[in-house]
């Protein structure tokens, strides 16, 4: 850029200050402190309008609504509507009041609804653009195939889920040698003695890692069979008792792993829920009424979406009783806005 070299110093400080998303959240007054050289407020001022020129646009900004008008600003095509409900209207677009904002604006609600697709499309985070992002991949603990010739699914040990442990030869043989030391073969000994008990107490938790999954496919069939809708209850003091072992030792043996079933990889947590009954007295959990709940969402029709009050009767029809209440926990828990913010306007 051709501009004085204080201006280039003070904009590389800008921009060394930037977070991960791009923003500027530091006060420009306390960024001066950095420059080993006298900077005035309006150089300071004129290298953040340079940094805010940058690719990507929106880089700069020091909140959500700058980094979207930075960024309708550098577009080829004037964006006046939809500058103008970024400036003003950002509260009456996430509380979904179209008609409102078309009032005020002398718009259409088309014309709103367009300019809000625009604004959808703007990248709230440009600083990724050009950022490193740690991409991070699940590794499955536990296979789960479907063995279709007898009718069953069968659990096995990812090869990825844990390394090969041995005791070193060369270690194991210096025991034996007469020519070593009294204190180091002690020494050996004592180590070799704590590993072979690391090896036991990991192949153990592999054991039992085995034999709670394969209680879960014998009591989860339904599950792997039909999806998520079929999931039942079942808690982890249910599996302990049946296996014969402490409730604590299956929540650390199932903690943060994960299975590969031919419909998918789920965290192995997911199988044990509580759950209650639906009218036929069958047993149902709370994981399978929340997908049965995403569902229903997914169906309405968006010109009237469902209340609570709304969802609650429709939950019944399926035959899965559920307080209004537990309606608007579970929408909460699954990310779903109420009624009036999902309606959609044509």
């Amino acid at each position: 850029m051709d501009a004085e070299e204080i201006i280039k110093k003070a904009g590389a400080v800008i921009i060394d200050n930037l977070d991960d998303s791009g923003y500027l959240a530091t006060d420009l007054q306390r960024l001066t402190e950095q420059l080993r050289e006298p900077v005035k407020p309006e150089q300071m001022d004129l290298a953040l309008r340079l940094v805010q020129t940058l690719e990507p646009a929106g880089v700069g900004a020091g909140n959500l609504a700058q980094c979207m008008l930075l960024q309708l600003q550098n577009q080829p095509e004037p964006r006046t509507l939809e500058i103008e409900l970024v400036n003003n209207y950002l509260k009456d677009i996430e509380m979904n009041r179209y008609p409102a904002i078309a009032k005020k604006t002398g718009k259409t609600i088309k014309e709103i609804q367009e300019a809000v697709k625009v604004i959808s499309q703007l990248d709230p985070r440009p600083g990724m653009q050009i950022g490193s992002r740690e991409t991070r991949y699940i590794v499955p603990d536990i296979i789960v195939d479907y063995d279709e010739e007898n009718d069953i699914f069968t659990a096995r040990l990812s090869d990825g889920s844990s390394p090969n442990l041995r005791i070193s030869t060369m270690y194991s043989g210096m025991i034996k040698d007469k020519k070593t030391a009294t204190d180091a073969k002690e020494f050996l000994q004592n180590s070799v003695r704590s590993a072979r008990w690391l090896i036991e107490s990991i192949e153990q938790r592999k054991t039992t890692l085995l034999r709670v999954v394969n209680h879960v496919l014998k009591n989860q069939r339904d599950f792997f069979d039909h999806g998520p809708l079929r999931l039942k209850p079942l808690p982890m003091v249910e599996v302990a008792d049946a296996l014969g072992i402490h409730v604590g030792t299956v929540s650390r043996a199932v903690s943060g792993k994960y299975l590969q079933t031919p419909i998918g990889i789920f965290p192995l947590r997911s199988f044990f829920s509580g759950g209650t009954e639906n009218a036929a007295g069958e047993s149902v959990s709370w994981d399978a009424i929340k997908a049965k709940l995403q569902e229903i969402i997914d169906n309405e029709d968006k010109n009237h979406p469902l209340s609570d009050d709304k969802l609650v009767e429709e939950l019944v029809k399926h035959g899965l009783t559920v307080a209004r209440r537990t309606v608007a926990k579970y929408r909460g828990l699954l990310n779903i806005p109420p009624a009036r913010r999902r309606k959609e306007y044509s």
